[in-house]
């Protein structure tokens, strides 16, 4: 999250009339209208961004390592070695435990009885 965005929330609810939410009769229809007032801030301050998963990506590719490789990369070709060299190695962290997560939660899904299943899952 940027600060900047965190700054205009805080902002924009600071500034928000909340009678709306103190005038309904019932707590459901005051948990409607608040959630509804935050994710029109939340959508207003903070939109999504996309990042693209590709077929030929990794099963433990995940979009803050997209992240993290996008900014490895911009600093390696505006010549920054030293951020490229930080950043790389923040990414090669972030892939081993990646790579682990992912095995180990396949490697829960499978009996021990199955060494097929166990092969097959493990040799993507």
């Amino acid at each position: 999250m940027k600060r900047s965005n965190l700054i205009a929330l805080e902002l924009r609810l600071s500034r928000t009339v909340w009678d709306a939410v103190h005038e309904a009769e019932d707590v459901d229809d005051k948990v409607s209208i608040f959630n509804g007032v935050i994710s029109q801030a939340l959508d207003g301050c903070m939109p999504l961004k996309s990042i693209r998963l590709h077929p030929t990506d990794k099963p433990w590719m995940t979009p803050n390592i997209k992240a993290k490789i996008k900014l490895r990369q911009r600093a390696f070709t505006r010549g920054n070695m030293s951020q490229y060299n930080l950043v790389g190695a923040q990414v090669e962290d972030m892939i081993r435990k990646a790579k682990s997560n992912y095995y180990q939660k396949k490697a829960k899904t499978f009996r021990p009885s199955d060494p097929a299943k166990w092969y097959k899952a493990c040799n993507l």
